[in-house]
């Protein structure tokens, strides 16, 4: 610890410190089971939930389905999938296989409303898979419309968007 930040008058600066380690080491000591004033209790941590007044937002379906494509290709359970629809591209375009970059492309194009109609004629019964209700869920895809909140509750302390705080 640093006791002298004013060289011209060493003594204050040391004895300004000296006080203030040894309170904070008797308050640490003397005051642990003591509640404090503007300190979240330890009833809310673990408590996070976004407070009242939401807008819905509509979200690019470009920017949607980018955000989709990348949460199923990073599913343990959506893999197996992948692999069909890479191979059925390969043989459906049998001159085009060795090009990854448009097998990529045709890939990122089509996969997601491709794995909605395969998990749907699943779950028809025309094939006989057991399909999840994870996977379901996956592949039915996300809402465009978003609820956006002004505040949120973390761990029982409040945070405000940018746009709160400006106003």
């Amino acid at each position: 610890m640093v006791y002298v930040q004013n060289h011209t008058r060493p003594e204050g600066c040391v004895a300004e410190q000296y006080i203030a380690k040894y309170t904070v080491e008797f308050c640490t000591r003397n005051l642990s089971n003591v509640s404090t004033v503007g300190v979240p209790s330890s009833q809310k941590m673990g408590l996070s939930k976004p407070l009242p007044g939401c807008t819905m937002n509509l979200i690019d379906r470009d920017l949607l389905n980018q955000a989709h494509l990348y949460v199923l290709e990073n599913m343990e359970e959506v893999l197996p999938y992948i692999e069909e629809r890479i191979i059925h591209i390969k043989t459906t375009y049998p001159k085009l296989k060795k090009r990854t970059k448009w097998l990529q492309d045709k890939h990122n194009n089509t996969f997601i409303q491709w794995l909605h109609f395969k998990v749907q004629s699943e779950l028809n019964g025309k094939e006989n898979n057991d399909v999840s209700e994870n996977l379901s869920w996956l592949a039915a895809g996300p809402s465009m419309a978003v609820p956006s909140h002004k505040s949120y509750l973390i761990n029982g302390v409040k945070f405000n968007t940018k746009a709160q705080d400006d106003v």
